[in-house]
């Protein structure tokens, strides 16, 4: 199945950026349920993660900084769980293909991927609209670069660590 636009008809649902369209595919299996390898066909649409770099405050749902990764390889994952983060997926679209690391989560469909803008333009060739994809998800090695390892938790606020003597 080659990666088309979807077209405006279905149910809406509210995403953190954009209004996403819910398009059912025909896989029974969910990205959260796929092992390394496995294939599935999903929606995809497009968040500007790129104003979170400095909202130092406000982790992504896998608790790390926006700052600490690189955010033109970054998705979230529709229902996904603590127990997804940092899984890599392999996504093709009409421009190409692109690694991508999951580090968030929305809440369009349970195979949803909010992918940011940055990597719109080499996967579906544009930064904004409702696209379907091919996933396959992959090892983490092919993630490589694109976080940095350090958690919202490592960092010590400018007031310093509570209940410290």
């Amino acid at each position: 199945m080659l990666p088309t636009k979807v077209s405006a008809l279905g149910a809406f649902a509210i995403t953190t950026s954009a209004l996403a369209l819910a398009v059912p595919t025909d896989n029974t299996q969910t990205l959260t349920s796929l092992r390394i390898g496995d294939h599935c066909t999903t929606t995809l649409t497009l968040n500007i993660y790129e104003i979170l770099r400095y909202a130092d405050n406000n982790p992504s749902y896998c608790e790390i900084k926006y700052r600490d990764l690189d955010l033109s390889r970054i998705t979230a994952l529709g229902y996904g769980g603590q127990n997804n983060c940092s899984m890599c997926v392999h996504v093709c679209g009409g421009a190409g293909c692109q690694y991508l690391m999951v580090v968030d989560q929305c809440y369009v469909t349970s195979n949803h991927l909010d992918v940011s803008t940055m990597a719109g333009w080499g996967v579906v060739g544009s930064d904004t609209g409702n696209w379907v994809v091919d996933v396959q998800v992959v090892g983490t090695e092919m993630g490589r670069g694109i976080w940095n390892g350090r958690l919202f938790a490592d960092y010590t606020p400018k007031w310093g660590m509570l209940n410290q003597h």
